[in-house]
């Protein structure tokens, strides 16, 4: 009988300081700041991205290129980046052109008609900004990804305005000394001259086009070239 009444009470006090023990280290995480949960944490930057996507796209513009007789010959997108600023587009949009109208995620419109410099090679061209655009330009990056960044493209797919896809860095591609950006997000007709940007809002690349007949290879010139022609 005391050799049981020993082992029950035994077991009584095995279980109070575990209890005890468990109400410090929770006391301990509460006072000391314990990170959220991580879906709490996962929220936020789901957030927090979605902010600096909407602040972006006020820098794209939809873009409708005319020529002199008055035609609209091609469509695409358009940004702004640099001092000044200047309007980054993809150079075969702006092939044969007249002037363009630009349309703001806004839905308002300006006018562009002249061309700063243009490189056949990397697909991209730098048009003047007039005083009202009221644009303001997108950080540009330099460097060159690295396989599997996470990448997000904006640009006027079929005409709509500023729709963003999401997708990562699949590598790089080189032909006649011209190196390109290939990733996965979707982009479709009216995307070129749009901006790849990194998960932190910087430009890495400009929309050239896409590989019909491969599984979602799109391309994207290296952002560096902007510096190129601006200098």
């Amino acid at each position: 009988m005391r050799r049981y009444l020993w082992i029950v009470l035994s077991a009584a006090v095995i279980l109070t300081i575990g209890i005890l023990a468990g109400m410090t280290l929770y006391r301990n995480a509460k006072d000391t700041g314990a990170a959220d949960p991580p879906t709490i944490q996962t929220e936020a930057r789901r957030e927090a991205s979605r902010t600096w996507v909407e602040e972006q796209t006020a820098s794209v513009v939809r873009l409708e290129v005319y020529d002199r007789d008055g035609t609209k010959i091609a469509t695409g997108s358009g940004f702004a980046a640099m001092e000044g600023p200047v309007l980054v587009t993809a150079r075969h949009v702006v092939v044969n052109m007249e002037y363009m109208i630009a349309t703001r995620d806004d839905g308002t419109t300006f006018r562009v008609d002249r061309i700063l410099a243009a490189d056949e090679d990397s697909d991209v061209a730098l048009c003047a900004l007039p005083g009202d655009a009221g644009l303001k330009p997108l950080p540009v990056k330099r460097d060159v990804p690295a396989r599997g960044t996470k990448v997000i493209a904006i640009g006027s797919q079929f005409g709509l305005i500023n729709l963003v896809s999401e997708g990562i860095v699949s590598g790089t591609w080189e032909s006649d000394k011209v190196k390109r950006v290939v990733f996965t997000a979707p982009v479709s007709g009216g995307s070129s001259g749009g901006p790849l940007l990194d998960d932190a809002g910087n430009v890495i690349g400009i929309i050239t086009g896409t590989y019909e007949k491969g599984q979602n290879l799109n391309l994207a010139a290296y952002a560096d070239v902007i510096y190129v022609l601006n200098h």
